[in-house]
């Protein structure tokens, strides 16, 4: 089992280990530092993401003041319109990041045959395939008889 933090060299990743055994099954390695890449950028922007959005409750808890004491926050307002639009344009690139991580991840889940936990809190569920049914239940259910 891989936890993306094995792919983060500050939090003890073995990206040796992960690409020798890329190299074992005759895989490019470059996969590796495409995942890197990708989680980096998602960390910053997800970081950046997140200070939009600490800033527009300061401006959102600003405008209360101003309301409550009658003055006028028409600017304050405006200000927090623009940063909404800006916040939901970058949410987009942080969401067109995670795909592209995700896309890659799936593809080393698939090679290597084992799966990537994202966190150790949220684990990605895999979908199961229906379990098979055997001969005396399958003949019940499709005759509707009692055997």
């Amino acid at each position: 089992m891989l936890y993306l933090n094995m792919f983060r060299e500050n939090k003890g990743g073995d990206l040796k280990g992960i690409r020798e055994r890329l190299r074992r099954r005759f895989v490019d390695d470059s996969l590796v530092d495409e995942i890197v890449k990708l989680d980096k950028a998602w960390r910053s922007k997800l970081s950046a993401v997140g200070n939009i959005r600490r800033e527009l409750e300061k401006i959102t808890e600003q405008v209360v003041l101003l309301n409550n004491t009658g003055e006028d926050a028409s600017e304050l307002i405006r200000k927090a319109d623009e940063n909404k639009k800006f916040s939901s344009e970058r949410r987009m690139e942080l969401n067109e990041v995670w795909v592209a991580l995700t896309s890659k991840l799936e593809l080393i889940e698939t090679t290597l045959k084992i799966r990537v936990i994202m966190d150790k809190n949220l684990v990605r569920k895999r979908r199961m395939e229906p379990k098979l049914k055997d001969h005396m239940k399958t003949l019940k259910s499709f005759f509707q008889i009692n055997l």
